[in-house]
């Protein structure tokens, strides 16, 4: 095996035009010995056209049709084969080998050959290293792989660039909801509970959270004027935030920083029965003792139900997984077993732990769940603690140990495999839902809007209440950036707000007051809802359905099927009607 990949890496460095320039010049080595009868090899449609001479090219100008080798060379025919031409190369280079090693003056096996060739071919170009690397880890599975010490693939961190602010909508207007760790949000003072008075001079008092957070997210490059060069002065500016806490105002001038996304995030109903945790990935400094403090935390304080999050959880540590998850499992019970190369037999993994109770558990997975998140489901399924709802998962159990190399690089070996407590294996098979179900596509139904154009729209005045209005209020509402118990169809200051909050985003001056590029871009943007779907999360719907009774979750699944077939058919014909009008626009056009 091991001379075998050698033989491939030399072949990939030929393909790839490192060792010789003249690579595909060369022509395939043919039998020397043909059948006399080669009708259906001639005829079969999985061979390819060969030239008809497999001599070696004489050195020394022989006369044509004479046998004249030269002084010091022996003539002989060349074994050969008849290939597909992207194959060739690999057998080419294997027939070389063994004439090679046969037919030399000296004595030496094709492993000493080929450990020489590495040497000479690495010291002499040793820019090929990282390529031969990567291409031999990869030869026998997907996921041993090669890594530069700037890599992220190990970054345990999710750093993201922001404020470190999220919001959430209350009845009273938006508010911080939390402030992350290690943010200059953080560092400034801003706390939850603050609540949005402005925003980079924006008043966003009676403006909904989707509004808020379209100026927090914006670049503050766009949101400043041009300089007198016609460019924006700063790419990364101070952000004026204006808060109100406790009825005192304070400032904040926040500008944009690194911050670490938290990998466990968790909310608890309104009825106080049921947590619903979100487990990004399983790579978070410390995140089995963050998780296990929170479920501790979540049973001191009566919490019934569980609903785990694991979607698009691509996977993280094996110890994290096992460590987390057997907080849910009796001390000194068998949660799965592990097994590589070295063990006779799989060694049993038991949980070391006291168990946390709860009434009900279901764990949320998809298609992007993986590797540490399935063994995490599957244990918590295997031993019959959880419903799993969603769709099948990607089916990893293979594992893989990390060797760092003296310049930081580093590479990761699949070396290890899991297997649940039958010593069954999820690899390349997912972890199947025991409730299936997809997030259902919706119908988006555009709102009855009233006449909003270039003739009309200079109707609209600071004050004055009109049924134009009212019909712009109507659009501001769809695209979130006023409460429908706003549209009232008086320009107002909420009104203008919206407006100039919605210009900014698109790029054009914000005065506050409607133009003709307003009007464009509007009637665009509402243009663009003709055709929009929305996914209702479906999955999460039936998760938490489980904890009244899982045959409940089964039958509202089924519900959710048949509604997402008939959207589907809404979807289609809506989209059948706006080609068909869209056409028939075109066809007008061409009449013309």
């Amino acid at each position: 095996m091991r001379l075998k990949n050698l033989r491939k890496l030399v072949s990939a460095l030929i393909i790839a035009g490192m060792l010789c320039s003249n690579a595909l010049a060369f022509t395939p080595f043919m039998p020397s010995d043909k059948p006399e009868s080669s009708t259906e090899s001639s005829e079969s449609s999985e061979t390819t056209d060969s030239a008809e001479s497999s001599e070696p090219e004489s050195t020394g100008g022989a006369a044509e049709g004479e046998e004249k080798p030269t002084a010091g060379a022996t003539s002989g025919n060349v074994p050969g084969i008849t290939m597909n031409p992207k194959e060739y190369f690999y057998y080419a280079f294997q027939q070389i080998l063994d004439l090679y090693v046969k037919n030399h003056l000296y004595d030496f096996t094709e492993e000493e050959v080929m450990d020489k060739l590495m040497e000479n071919l690495l010291t002499e170009n040793p820019q090929y290293f990282k390529f031969l690397v990567s291409y031999m880890l990869s030869t026998m599975d997907p996921y041993s792989s090669y890594h530069e010490a700037s890599s992220n693939f190990l970054n345990v961190d999710k750093a993201s660039s922001g404020f470190g602010i999220t919001v959430e909508e209350t009845d009273d207007g938006t508010v911080v909801k939390s402030v992350l760790a290690d943010s200059n949000a953080l560092t400034a003072g801003v706390m939850p509970g603050d609540k949005f008075v402005s925003v980079a001079g924006y008043n966003v008092e009676h403006l909904p959270s989707s509004a808020v957070m379209l100026i927090l997210r914006r670049p503050y490059a766009f949101i400043l004027d041009k300089n007198e060069k016609g460019d924006y002065s700063e790419y990364n500016p101070p952000c004026e935030i204006i808060v109100d806490r406790n009825g005192e105002k304070l400032t904040f001038n926040l500008t944009r920083g690194a911050m670490t996304a938290p990998q466990i995030t968790h909310e608890i109903s309104e009825d106080g029965t049921t947590a619903y945790i979100s487990i990004a990935t399983f790579l978070g400094v410390d995140m089995d003792k963050e998780f296990n403090e929170l479920i501790y935390s979540l049973e001191e304080q009566g919490i019934k139900n569980l609903t785990i999050d694991l979607r698009d959880n691509g996977g993280g540590s094996l110890d994290y997984a096992l460590s987390m998850v057997e907080t849910f499992i009796p001390k000194d019970e068998l949660m799965c077993y592990y097994n590589d190369k070295s063990l006779e037999e799989p060694t049993p993994i038991y949980s070391t732990t006291p168990k946390a109770s709860f009434d009900s558990i279901s764990v949320l997975v998809n298609g992007n769940t993986a590797s540490a998140a399935e063994l995490f489901t599957s244990i918590l399924q295997t031993k019959e603690l959880a419903t799993v709802v969603g769709s099948l998962s990607y089916g990893k159990s293979i594992g893989q140990t990390v060797y760092y190399l003296m310049n930081g690089d580093y590479i990761t070996i699949t070396s290890y495999e899991i297997l649940d407590v039958n010593k069954g294996s999820y690899n390349g098979i997912g972890v199947k839902p025991d409730i299936a179900i997809e997030n259902v596509e919706l119908y988006y139904e555009l709102p009855a809007l009233g006449a909003f154009n270039h003739e009309n729209y200079v109707d609209i005045a600071e004050g004055v209440y009109n049924d134009v209005t009212k019909a712009l209020e109507d659009r501001l509402v769809v695209m979130g950036l006023m409460y429908e118990k706003d549209a009232d169809g008086i320009f107002d200051a909420t009104t203008a707000a919206a407006v100039r909050v919605y210009q900014r985003n698109q790029g054009i001056e914000a005065t506050g007051y409607v133009t003709p590029d307003t009007v464009s871009q509007i009637t665009n943007t509402i243009n663009g809802f003709k055709t929009y779907t929305y996914d209702e999360d479906s999955q999460y719907d039936v998760a938490t359905m489980v904890h009244r009774s899982v045959s409940q979750g089964k039958r509202l699944a089924a519900e959710k099927q048949e509604l997402a077939k008939k959207n589907a058919e809404l979807i289609k014909a809506r989209d059948d009607r706006i080609i068909a009008e869209l056409d028939a626009e075109e066809l007008a056009a061409k009449a013309q």
